[in-house]
C-alpha cells in the first residue's frame, strides 16, 4: 500500500485470493485499491481497513469474524480530527466505496467520523452486530443503491439497538460546532431487510439529510427522523419508502422487545426544539402493535413545527394507524386502510384510525385530512373500531376527514377538554 501510493498508482488485489489480517491495515492518502473477486478478511474484533483522505475502494469483499456484537469489529474506517471546544473539525475529504461488500462485522461495517465528500456507491451490507454505515459529523456525503441484509442488535436490556444507515452526530455531545451533526447527506435506492430491534433508516440528530425511494421488508421501524444531544432533525426528508413487514403479530427479539413498532416517525428533542421542515411520503404495510399494553402506531409525529407533514399510506396497520403525540404540529396527508385489533387474540386494544394525546400544557396542532378505509369483511371482531380517540387536551385540533369512506356510524371517543377541535365528518 505504502508503495503504490507514493507511485500513485492503484494497490491490484488478485482475484480469488484471500488476504487473512491478523491486525488492521492502514491506507496512506490518496490511495486506490481496486480487488474485484479478492477479500480482505480478519478472525480478530479490530478495524480492518483504515482510510485517508482520497480514498478508492472497488470491488473489494470484506469478512469480519462474526455477527456477534462487538465494538471493536469494523469493517471499513475513515475520520477527521476534532478540535477544541467551539473550533470545526479538520474533516477527512473525498473517500469513496464503490461496488464493494462486507460481511460479519460485530459493530460496523463502514464507520465514517467527520468526513467531507464521501462517496459509497452499490455496497453489499450482511450480517452486522450494529449497523451498516452510521455517520458521525458527517457532510456532502452521497450513497446509491445498494443491498442491506440483517443486523442483530447491539445486546443488552430493553431495546436492541440496530440500523442499516444512520445519519448522526455525537451523542451527548452539545458543542455542535466541534461536534457537529451529519448534514447534507443522501441516500438513493436500495433494498433494506431483516433488522427487527431499531430504526432501519434515521436520522440521528441529522440536517438536511435524505433518504430517497428505499424498499424496506421486515423491519421494526422503517424510517424515524429523529433528533440527538438537541440536534436535528431539521430540513430532513424520506421521499417514495416502500416498506412491508412480515413479521408476526407478537414476534419478539431475542431480550424479549417487540419486533413491530412505528414505520414512520417524526419527532425533535423537547418542545423548544422541536423537528423542523421534515417531511415523509411512502406507504407501510403490517406496521403497529401494542405488545404489553404498550401503543405502538404505524406513524406518529411528535414535537414538530407546523413546517412538518406526512403524505402517507397506512395498509393493516395493528392497533393505531396514525398517533400525533406531544407537541404535535404539521400536516398529514393519510390513507389508512384495515386497522387491526391488536396483542393476544386481538384482546388488549381497540383498534383506531387516529389517536391524539395532548396532556398538561401539550398542544396538538394538526390538520388531519384522513381516508379511512374498511374493505375486509371480518376484520376487528373483537372490539369495535374507533375513527379518533383522543385524550386530555386538545386545543387545536382541526380535524378535516374530507374523503371518509366507512359502512357504519363512526365512533369519535373524544377526551374532556376538547377544546377547538374542528372539522367535517361525512360518514357514508
Amino acid at each position: 500500500m505504502t508503495a503504490a501510493a507514493a507511485a500513485d498508482v492503484p494497490l491490484i488485489l488478485s482475484p480469488g485470493k484471500n488476504y487473512r489480517c491478523a491486525t488492521g491495515l492502514i491506507a496512506p492518502a490518496r490511495l486506490e485499491i481496486s480487488g474485484y473477486g479478492a477479500t480482505l478478511s480478519t478472525v480478530a474484533n479490530i478495524s480492518l481497513l483504515t482510510l485517508g483522505t482520497g480514498c478508492v475502494v472497488r470491488g473489494v469483499r470484506f469478512k469480519g469474524p462474526s455477527s456477534t456484537y462487538h465494538a471493536d469489529s469494523r469493517g471499513v474506517v475513515f475520520s477527521g480530527a476534532v478540535n477544541g471546544p467551539g473550533v470545526a473539525p479538520a474533516f477527512v475529504s473525498g473517500v469513496q466505496l464503490i461496488d464493494c461488500s462486507w460481511d460479519s462485522f460485530g459493530y460496523l461495517a463502514i464507520q465514517p467520523l467527520y468526513d467531507d465528500g464521501t462517496r459509497v456507491i452499490n455496497p453489499t451490507i450482511t450480517n452486522c452486530g450494529y449497523g451498516g454505515i452510521i455517520t458521525q459529523g458527517s457532510r456532502n456525503f452521497i450513497g446509491e443503491g445498494g443491498y442491506f441484509d440483517t443486523f442483530t442488535g447491539e445486546t443488552g436490556t430493553g431495546d436492541l439497538e440496530a440500523m442499516a444507515i444512520s445519519w448522526s452526530c455525537a451523542d451527548n455531545e452539545i458543542d455542535h460546532a466541534r461536534y457537529p451533526p451529519s448534514r447534507n447527506c443522501v441516500w438513493y435506492g436500495g433494498l433494506f431487510k431483516n433488522c427487527p430491534t431499531w430504526a432501519v433508516l434515521d436520522t440521528h440528530g441529522g440536517e438536511d439529510c435524505h433518504f430517497v425511494s428505499p424498499t424496506i421488508v421486515d423491519c421494526r421501524r422503517a424510517i424515524w427522523l429523529t433528533s440527538r444531544a438537541g440536534a436535528g432533525p431539521v430540513r430532513c426528508t424520506a421521499t417514495n419508502v416502500t416498506a412491508s413487514n412480515n413479521f408476526p403479530e407478537g414476534a419478539r427479539n431475542s431480550n424479549g422487545a417487540s419486533k413491530r413498532d412505528a414505520a414512520f416517525l417524526i419527532s425533535g428533542f423537547d418542545a423548544a426544539r422541536l423537528a423542523r421542515d421534515c417531511h415523509i411520503t411512502g406507504t407501510a404495510t403490517r406496521f403497529g402493535s401494542a405488545e404489553d399494553a404498550i401503543t405502538r402506531p404505524a406513524a406518529t409525529m411528535a414535537r414538530t413545527d407546523a413546517s412538518c407533514s406526512m403524505d402517507i399510506k397506512l395498509i393493516d396497520p395493528y392497533c393505531v394507524g396514525f398517533a400525533a403525540d406531544t407537541e404535535a404540529r404539521g400536516h398529514v396527508r393519510a390513507t389508512i386502510e384495515n386497522p387491526q385489533s391488536s396483542g393476544a387474540g386481538g384482546s388488549i386494544t381497540s383498534p383506531a384510525y387516529v389517536a391524539v394525546t395532548a396532556t398538561g400544557s401539550d398542544v396538538v396542532d394538526l390538520t388531519l385530512d384522513i381516508e379511512m378505509v374498511r374493505n375486509k369483511p371480518g376484520l376487528n371482531t373483537y372490539v369495535g373500531v374507533r375513527a379518533v380517540v383522543s385524550s386530555g387536551r386538545l386545543p387545536n385540533v382541526r380535524l378535516n376527514f374530507q374523503r371518509l369512506r366507512w359502512d357504519k356510524a363512526i365512533d369519535m371517543t373524544i377526551g374532556t377538554d376538547p377544546g377547538a377541535v374542528m372539522g367535517v365528518y361525512p360518514v357514508r
